[in-house]
């Protein structure tokens, strides 16, 4: 994650809480988008149009623009609680056995994947909350769906063109880049049938499922920006 991703971060979070502060009454439910996508669907440029578009439309709260929301998720749990860095990744690449979970509750050895988790869903349902945010991943769709104002979104397109969007900007050849999608695909399945068993692939977890193959990243952005407008806050 860059400096610039955090700072964009941490200003859109200055902002939501000085404008909670200076807020009389109860807030309105926050708008919110929460974006499940398979590797290689340009689910992170994407998201960052929809911010710039939905922004330029005044959706949602007019005193903060809308912030992309990724990998600055655990960022900032690891910050506050102090974990290890390397733990970034955790909850996807380690298989956490049970007896693992109460031994480091027990011991205090390591934090545990349940509390990474744990803290993981909090943040989300509290930057979801804030409203104006875009959240990638973490089951965002599962952890915020009681609350009202948000659009859970799934982003597909077909094998092969996930593979060239991912080949692109690096020097990955056609092989390597077919094992490395199917890797971060098969550990995005894992997370959610281990932690919430639920299948990523049901449609029905989602209120629009969009295939990338052959839309530009503007009109990505409208359809989901046209979808949020239609839904109802409740």
């Amino acid at each position: 994650m860059t400096d610039r991703t955090l700072r964009t971060a941490q200003a859109y979070l200055a902002a939501q809480a000085k404008s909670l502060d200076h807020e009389e009454g109860e807030a309105p439910p926050g708008r919110f988008v929460t974006i499940s996508r398979q590797a290689g669907a340009r689910a992170g440029s994407i998201a960052k149009a929809l911010a710039a578009l939905l922004t330029e439309r005044h959706v949602g709260r007019a005193d903060a623009a809308w912030t992309v929301f990724d990998q600055e998720i655990l960022h900032k749990i690891i910050e506050a609680n102090e974990f290890p860095e390397s733990l970034v990744h955790d909850l996807e690449k380690r298989d956490v056995a049970p007896l693992e979970g109460i031994l480091t509750d027990l011991f205090g050895v390591w934090p545990s994947a349940y509390d990474l988790l744990s803290e993981t869903s909090k943040m989300i349902r509290h930057l979801s909350q804030l409203g104006n945010a875009i959240v990638i991943g973490r089951a965002g769709n599962i952890v915020t769906r009681q609350l009202p104002g948000g659009l859970h979104v799934r982003l597909v397109g077909s094998f092969f063109r996930r593979v060239r969007n991912l080949r692109e900007g690096t020097d990955l050849g056609p092989h390597e880049a077919e094992k490395k999608l199917d890797g971060i695909d098969a550990r995005r399945r894992k997370y959610l049938k281990r932690y919430f068993e639920k299948d990523i692939d049901d449609p029905l977890g989602y209120d629009l499922v969009v295939n990338t193959d052959r839309l530009s990243l503007e009109g990505c952005a409208r359809i989901l920006a046209d979808a949020l407008d239609a839904k109802t806050t409740t």
